[in-house]
């Protein structure tokens, strides 16, 4: 059965209020540094606004622990919840690690985008995942409310962190979904998995309307990995779905 390991809920009345800060506090490097690959939204092609701009969403993880610092930054969120499943752990270095067996986790988080006419809600979603051997991130199963995503890259390969004599590969990525509409009580429910022996690190969620048809990249990219196939299926989403609690319930 899942545990969830990591809560934190915002009161109501702090919606809107910025909680900004530096990210990739507890671990180097940092992916917004040159070289690597982060962007902030107003660097971004498939940006073009700030966190903590009136209307837009912002959630960040860089470190996951049990003392209440959870967030790198947020902003305009009413609610935010990251959990994993019962065989994933920390390690010591704050990330979620599973030797053994899959990482089944998400982020559930609310907050009002605004939204006019002619305008889609943009949600990027920017991971960051160790890997010294196996699979790493299972592109084929990220999900936000069942959907597959928009558009898929791999942002940076080339760079690789060494952690207690363990020479790791950094994989991040951006995932981006562009929906027609906010969905019912701005619930934005996020499902991922990985291979045994990699480590999620860092976690960035950003959220704001854009022009139907605003660009997400400057050159077209396929899908990262040869044969992935973006196709929905209840069977896989039953299989992230059994693992997660209501959205955003308290335990």
């Amino acid at each position: 059965m899942k545990k969830l390991t990591l809560l934190l809920l915002l009161a109501a009345g702090l919606t809107g209020q910025s909680g900004l800060a530096s990210a990739d506090i507890a671990n180097s490097p940092n992916p917004y540094s040159v070289g690597y690959g982060f962007d902030y939204p107003q660097q971004a092609v498939w940006g073009g606004w700030s966190r903590g701009d009136a209307g837009t969403v912002y959630a960040e993880w860089d470190t996951f622990n049990f003392d209440g610092q959870l967030l790198a930054g947020s902003y305009g969120l009413t609610n935010a919840q990251f959990g994993w499943d019962g065989g994933t752990s920390i390690d010591g270095n704050g990330n979620l690690a599973n030797d053994t067996d899959s990482i089944f986790a998400y982020a559930d988080i609310q907050g009002s985008v605004a939204q006019a006419s002619e305008q889609v809600v943009r949600v990027a979603l920017q991971l960051e995942a160790w890997v010294a051997d196996g699979g790493g991130v299972d592109y084929d199963n990220i999900w936000l409310n069942g959907l597959t995503p928009t558009f898929l890259s791999l942002t940076d390969t080339g760079n690789s962190i060494v952690v207690d004599s363990i020479e790791y590969a950094l994989y991040q990525s951006l995932v981006i979904w562009d929906l027609d509409f906010a969905p019912a009580d701005d619930l934005y429910l996020f499902d991922l998995s990985a291979a045994a022996g990699t480590r999620i690190a860092q976690v960035a969620i950003d959220m704001a309307a854009v022009a139907q048809g605003a660009p997400i990249s400057e050159v077209p990219v396929a899908v990262p990995l040869p044969g992935a196939v973006w196709m929905f299926t209840s069977a896989l989403f039953g299989m992230l779905v059994v693992r997660r609690k209501s959205p955003l319930s308290q335990l």
